[in-house]
């Protein structure tokens, strides 16, 4: 089982770093099959988590990092249409991410969107940098209030 997990994480990234010879079209496409692959990985975690597969919880957990890195890099530096879809994407998959508590997001990832609005950067990257910043806030707070929860 761990085989098919590696092999999604590598096809992800494969498809992640080819992506920009693709068409608009298709970048738009592919943010909502990245949604749906988030979406699939959430209703897998549970039973992972339950079986104590610590191994295969920890690639989905990556898997969904990188995801996490390449709508930032898309939400940056693209075109404001592919932008905008993306931007709805991420939200969506906060919005999935936030329901449950179990997405670890890496601490460069963190770094990345706390240093987008540091001074002397663009207003739209301060303002991207709050929205990642927030979006993740909301995953991270779901995470904590399990912790506490988990801890008694």
């Amino acid at each position: 089982m761990n085989l098919d997990y590696e092999l999604l994480k590598i096809t992800i990234c494969s498809i992640i770093e080819d992506i920009e010879l693709w068409e608009n079209t298709l970048m738009l496409k592919y943010s909502d099959c990245l949604e749906r692959i988030i979406k699939k990985i959430e209703e897998k975690m549970s039973y992972y988590i339950e079986n104590k597969a610590l191994g295969i919880e920890i690639i989905l957990s990556r898997i969904i990092n990188i995801i996490f890195r390449y709508y930032i890099n898309i939400i940056e530096n693209c075109e404001n249409d592919i932008s905008s879809h993306y931007i709805k994407g991420f939200d969506n998959i906060i919005d999935i991410l936030s329901e449950n508590k179990r997405t670890k997001i890496e601490r460069d990832i963190i770094e990345l969107v706390c240093s987008m609005g540091s001074f002397g950067k663009k207003n739209y990257l301060r303002r991207f940098s709050l929205f990642f910043c927030t979006s993740f806030i909301k995953v991270i707070k779901k995470i904590i209030k399990y912790l506490r929860f988990n801890q008694v």
